[in-house]
């Protein structure tokens, strides 16, 4: 069970970053002219952004959970899972270019992952 909340905690972290990342961009057009008050304007008013950090908050209790029941040096490497399926998640859903050596590295870190983490 506390694999699975952390595995939960670290998507949720993942799919804030994407979030954040769609909700910049959908902002992107009050950057560069406008005051500080219209862009902090168009940022917590974005629907994405505010989900964003609701998944953050969300992910924070889950990771709180996991803390409860494993070691902290058994559960923090799966932090590390963060990266690959942000990686992922921005191929796939923002479109972002996935490299060969990006899709190595991730590979590395799940295997690194295994290695630290698993009894």
């Amino acid at each position: 069970m506390p694999y699975l909340l952390a595995l939960l905690s670290i998507t949720l972290t993942a799919v804030a970053q994407l979030m954040l990342k769609i909700g910049v961009a959908q902002t992107a057009q009050h950057w560069d002219a406008s005051s500080a008050i219209s862009i902090g304007r168009a940022l917590i008013t974005s629907p994405a952004i505010l989900g964003g950090l609701a998944c953050f908050g969300i992910s924070v209790l889950s990771w709180l959970a996991v803390l409860a029941r494993l070691d902290v040096s058994q559960a923090y490497p799966f932090v590390s899972l963060g990266i690959v399926l942000t990686m992922l998640g921005g191929h796939y859903f923002i479109g972002e270019p996935l490299h060969p050596t990006r899709l190595l590295g991730g590979a590395i870190i799940v295997v690194g992952v295994l290695l630290v983490a698993v009894k």
